[in-house]
């Protein structure tokens, strides 16, 4: 290898480091420099070894796929962090790790930015690019997730700690957003094309809406670049104006129909809510918003009045559960009834003035429900506790009472003896761990002996069955 002297490396100097492999080399060969003292020598190597998991790598970051990219960032992170994290003194430089996460920043955003400039994405189908898209995306805003970790959590409390703000690259950040700018634009025509008649779609001249955009590179984002995206997207809203009544009064036909169901209203709605996104239509459509506003703010007042006036005899039957976990199927309906209702009041609905207000009641009536689950689940751990407790309690004699017994006045018959209220401490069991329910140490012990006494009957049961058809047969 080349030896350089000592006077090539200044390591607080960083005009010359313009790629991440940059940054590499300069350890690689600040190590094997002359003239350089041995603690340099051996700062140097320690920086170096961080790095070599990922040297080879970072020179092929361009013809890597997202999918791989996004393995990659996390091979990058390790050695990033045991760089800032080495043994050295003085440790790696803040000022120099600012600059490498920035052209590391830089790197992932460009290769984001050739991959997504490849596709046609104005003129080929949103199926074939929308997964594209979605990666490029990811990519960008995982990036920044990890350096967010990296300097506002992590380091904060390493040997070596960051002091400056966290860091969070901003042409990724906007990148990201031009991404999300054109996957909504091309979700949005993907679904006028899917409302709208042939004949619709070539009267309002739907196919030339793009052309503004066919003379920018849309994921070439920089400030120079902006002003002409904007004109572009000026040039695109107004070809768009004409359309959008037409699709605000299909979108009226196609939503409010005479269900009473605000539920079902909404699960329509989002199959457009695209669409609803766009400025023009929100307010073509106010009054049946507004309408609909009405209804799930109706709906989540009846939710509250049922709690209120809550009544054991109203639940639903459950077969083989018990009261608390059929209360926990009742209250879990509900939330999620009223969950559903609630996504639009942070969508298309958000912008209208009594918004607010039914949002107040949709958390209101959520606090009300978490409040009756955790009651719900509380009540079962301590009544299953109380139970296994208690000796004489019939389930803790279930659970050390046989599984199998010899019935005497069927000449000895084999009886199985397995507990429905055993099978009822599983099904409750599976049935709160299923809702994310944390169940105590003891209670899940229990009801772990309880399902291998539950095998072990239903295997004794099948046993006895096939020896039952045997002896039919033989008489």
């Amino acid at each position: 290898m080349k030896l350089f002297h000592r006077l090539w490396f200044r390591t607080t100097d960083l005009p010359g480091i313009i790629t991440p492999v940059d940054e590499v080399r300069f350890w690689e060969e600040l190590k094997n420099a002359t003239g350089v003292s041995d603690s340099a020598v051996d700062r140097a190597t320690k920086f170096s070894e961080a790095l070599s998991p990922i040297a080879s790598e970072l020179d092929e970051m361009s013809k890597k796929t997202f999918a791989q990219l996004l393995e990659f960032m996390e091979s990058v992170m390790e050695s990033i962090d045991s760089l800032w994290q080495c043994e050295t003194s003085p440790p790696y430089p803040a000022g120099r790790m600012l600059h490498f996460l920035k052209i590391l920043s830089g790197s992932f955003g460009r290769c984001v930015q050739s991959r997504l400039n490849s596709l046609n994405v104005w003129t080929s189908s949103f199926s074939q690019v929308s997964k594209h898209i979605r990666e490029g995306y990811k990519v960008c805003e995982r990036w920044n997730e990890i350096t967010v970790d990296l300097t506002d959590v992590q380091w904060r409390s390493s040997e070596n700690i960051w002091e400056g703000e966290a860091f969070k690259d901003d042409f990724l950040s906007h990148l990201a957003l031009r991404i999300q700018e054109v996957s909504q634009l091309r979700g949005q025509h993907d679904q006028i094309l899917k409302l709208l008649s042939a004949e619709e779609l070539r009267d309002g001249q739907v196919e030339s809406c793009f052309e503004p955009f066919m003379k920018v590179s849309a994921f070439s984002y920089n400030d120079y670049t902006v002003p002409a995206w904007r004109a572009a997207l000026a040039d695109y809203e107004a070809r768009m104006s004409p359309i959008e009544a037409r699709v605000a009064e299909r979108l009226r036909s196609e939503l409010f129909t005479n269900t009473s169901n605000p539920a079902q209203t909404v699960r329509v709605f989002q199959r457009y809510q695209d669409l609803l996104e766009r400025k023009n239509i929100r307010q073509s459509l106010t009054n049946e918003r507004e309408r609909l506003l009405t209804e799930l703010d109706d709906f989540l007042g009846r939710v509250q009045s049922e709690l209120e006036t809550f009544e054991v005899n109203n639940l639903p039957a459950g077969r083989g559960l018990s009261l608390p976990a059929r209360k926990m199927v009742w209250v879990e309906h509900f939330r999620s009834k009223a969950d559903l209702a609630a996504r639009p009041l942070a969508g298309f609905l958000k912008d209208l003035p009594s918004a607010g207000k039914v949002g107040n009641t949709y958390r209101k009536v959520r606090a009300e429900l978490k409040e009756y689950r955790n009651k719900a689940f509380k009540d079962w751990c301590e009544e299953v506790d109380s139970q296994l407790r208690d000796p004489n309690d019939p389930i803790a004699l279930e659970m050390n009472s046989r599984v199998m017994d010899f019935d005497t006045a069927q000449q000895g018959a084999l009886k199985i003896t397995y507990s429905e209220r055993l099978i009822e401490l599983v099904k409750d069991a599976r049935l709160f761990e299923q809702l994310g329910c944390s169940i105590p140490k003891e209670v899940k012990m229990a009801v772990q002996d309880g399902m291998k006494f539950y095998r072990f009957a239903v295997q004794l049961k099948q046993a006895q069955g096939r020896i039952g058809d045997l002896q039919m047969d033989r008489d």
